[in-house]
């Protein structure tokens, strides 16, 4: 199954991811029937390493539970899954995986859905062969491959609240959200102004510990900065109000192409 989260920037969107891919960090079941598959395949003749938790993210999460040891997530690229082609080295995806994608609209961006590939584009029709679960994060959901919306359910984040103790310290995060069996139900309910409450289940959902713990909520941070190395901060810096040249210069799709390959 694919789940799209989204909501406005500090909504808590990615917070909530982190805390979904943390419970799974922790879900033995899952974890099991992972574990048991690789070893049937193992025994077909393959020789995959057998993961101590079933998440895989594009980005660091520190599990997290009460009286348990400490876990990490695979780290998987986004722009390598899918299935096996000429062009990309892509990831090998296990049985019972769970995937979270941060920012999920670099990677799926509907602006290039006429450039998406079939291999992936097949890859997430059929995930659910091998027991994927897929969640990604992003602010509107306008803004991924509609391919990939027709496929999925939806998490909206009407509200998160953090709760402190009397130190100061997060003890608990809770999010009002609101949740979409399909694509279609949610557009009808972005179409009526988000106001037709027959389209959406609502749901409180809690963690009783510091979710931000677990993942670096500024991993963005160093995009602010890259190539001002060497800056020095003038107050007479960017004084004209005219349009930079190249403003709307479009990037080299092939060079970005290549990077990925």
């Amino acid at each position: 199954m694919i789940t799209i989260i989204f909501a406005p920037p500090r909504y808590g969107k990615t917070a909530l991811m982190s805390h979904i891919l943390n419970t799974y960090m922790y879900d033995y079941e899952r974890t099991k029937m992972m574990q048991n598959a690789i070893a049937e395949l193992n025994s077909q003749g393959y020789n995959f390493d057998i993961p101590d938790n079933c998440v895989s993210a594009n980005y660091d999460i520190n599990g997290y539970k009460f009286m348990y040891s400490p876990k990490k997530n695979r780290r998987i690229n986004p722009f390598r899954l899918g299935y096996a082609n000429d062009n990309v080295d892509v990831h090998v995806n296990m049985p019972y995986e769970v995937i979270g994608i941060q920012e999920a609209q670099k990677y799926l961006n509907s602006r290039r859905s006429a450039n998406f590939p079939d291999w992936q584009s097949r890859w997430y029709e059929q995930d659910g062969h091998i027991g994927l679960d897929i969640f990604m994060d992003t602010q509107r959901p306008s803004l991924i491959d509609v391919n990939v919306r027709e496929l999925a359910k939806f998490i909206e984040v009407v509200k998160m609240t953090v709760k402190k103790d009397g130190y100061g310290r997060v003890c608990k995060v809770v999010w009002q959200v609101r949740e979409f069996d399909n694509n279609g139900l949610l557009e009808r309910y972005l179409e009526s102004g988000k106001r037709n409450k027959e389209l959406y289940t609502a749901r409180r959902i809690v963690a009783d510990y510091d979710v931000f713990s677990i993942y670096d909520t500024h991993n963005c941070k160093d995009k602010f900065y890259k190539g001002h190395v060497n800056h020095k901060f003038k107050t007479e810096d960017n004084l004209e109000d005219n349009m930079p040249e190249n403003f709307y210069k479009k990037l080299d799709s092939n060079k970005k192409e290549k990077k990925v390959a």
